[in-house]
């Protein structure tokens, strides 16, 4: 099993055990500071009930944001994870 795969499965058994599901969590991510990709990372949760922050860097060069709200299970998270590693300069808290 790749390092990568062995990652998501310890994290699927850790979001199983931590909360009776559907439950709420939260995601914090890091991005450059441009429009294309907070809109890229705000696509992964359209049509979802979340609320989002987001604060920027010191010299304005990054963006903090999280997204809470209620997601139904650990495939639901890993997923947006997963889509969410593919959007360049992403850093996944």
């Amino acid at each position: 099993m790749n390092q990568r795969k062995s990652f998501y499965s310890r994290f699927h058994n850790q979001l199983l055990k931590s909360a009776k599901w559907p439950s709420n969590y939260m995601f914090k991510f890091i991005i450059p500071a441009s429009e294309k990709t907070k809109d890229k990372l705000f696509k992964l949760f359209e049509n979802r009930k979340i609320v989002s922050k987001i604060k920027s860097s010191k010299n304005g060069n990054y963006l903090s944001v999280s997204f809470e709200g209620t997601f139904s299970g650990p495939n639901e998270i890993i997923s947006i994870y997963l889509k969410a590693e593919k959007i360049q300069g992403i850093i996944q808290l």
